[in-house]
């Protein structure tokens, strides 16, 4: 799924380098406006670290705790994640996978 994201910074620059020269690659993008288009691909490499399962996509869910009253509170079920070495690329990287991941042999340690 592709998101827009867009940076709103008044008063400033964008690309603003070192000693106020622009470095900026593209001189279309002017202005205080910068628009970023970004995958969950993207976001990863970025360094977004979610307790998804890379390779099954497992994630946590969110529900209500009810007590004996019927009295209903929010709380999530986390997923049963690990942070495991794998080979992505062919390069070793550090990422959650899920345990079922791991038992039905879908990924190996590095």
């Amino acid at each position: 799924m592709l998101k827009w994201l867009s940076i709103l910074s008044p008063g400033s620059r964008p690309f603003a380098g070192i000693n106020g020269e622009s470095s900026n690659p593209d001189p279309s993008l002017t202005g205080s406006r910068v628009s970023l288009l970004f995958s969950r691909d993207t976001a990863e490499e970025v360094g977004n670290m979610a307790r998804r399962c890379y390779i099954t996509g497992k994630e946590g869910h969110a529900g209500n705790k009810v007590s004996h009253s019927n009295r209903k509170n929010r709380r999530k079920w986390g997923a049963n994640v690990q942070k495991v070495r794998i080979l992505v690329d062919g390069k070793p990287k550090r990422v959650y996978v899920s345990t079922k991941a791991l038992k039905s042999g879908k990924v190996t340690r590095v």
